[in-house]
Order: C-alpha cells, then structure tokens, then sequence
C-alpha cells in the first residue's frame, strides 16, 4: 500500500541528511551507473601516446606524480575498458593491475566481472 504521508516524511528526512550519508543508508534511491576502474604502475609516455583515444574515453583519469594510476569506465565505454585492460595486463602484469567495481575491489573481479562486462561488446 502506498501511503502518501509516509513517503512525504520520508523525503523530507532523506533531504536533511549528507549526501553521503543517505547514499549509504539508502542505496536504492541513488542508484549509480556501473563504473569499472583499471589500477596500475604508471604509463610511460610513449604508451600513454598509444593508448590516447581510448582513455580519452573514460569517465575518469587518475595519474599522481607519485604511486599508482587509475583509469575509470562506464559501461558505455566496454569496447574502450576491454582494450585498456589488454594493454595494461599485457604490459605489467596481472598481480600490477587492480580491477574495481564502483570503487570497491571485489572478489574475482577479474576472473567474473571482467569477462561478464566482455559480453557487452559488441
């Protein structure tokens, strides 16, 4: 039963709240897009060069002076983060890039996720 008093109530709860903080407490009101990120040693500029317009394509890019880069996809963007992720596992390695999902390093993200997202390729 949808009660009209209950949900306005509940907005106005929801509303006085962080952002943060109800994203959390109520995932489900939020719901995000599926964004996979590529961790890894740093690109040398020649390879970074190659892999221009793929990463070009990504939601976001992470490239500190110091540690590990990042690179972010939306799954729009499948065909770009397949290509990505052969280039960076070919180049250092499987125990140097870290695959996450919305953030959050995932058991077997590799060994399911990734070849669950492969699918979407056209």
């Amino acid at each position: 039963m949808n009660d009209p008093a209950k949900a306005a109530r509940d907005h106005m709860l929801l509303e006085q709240l962080e952002p943060d903080t109800a994203r959390m407490l109520f995932p489900e009101r939020f719901p995000a897009p599926l964004r996979v990120t590529l961790q890894h040693p740093p690109l040398e500029p020649r390879q970074a060069e190659t892999l221009g317009p793929l990463l070009e394509k990504a939601d976001d890019r992470d490239w500190p002076e110091d540690g590990d880069w990042s690179v972010t996809y939306a799954l729009s963007e499948v065909e770009a983060l397949h290509r990505v992720f052969a280039q960076l596992d070919a180049t250092f390695g499987s125990a140097a890039v870290t695959v996450l999902i919305n953030g959050k390093d995932l058991p077997m993200a590799r060994e399911l996720w990734l070849p669950l997202f492969w699918q979407l390729r056209s």
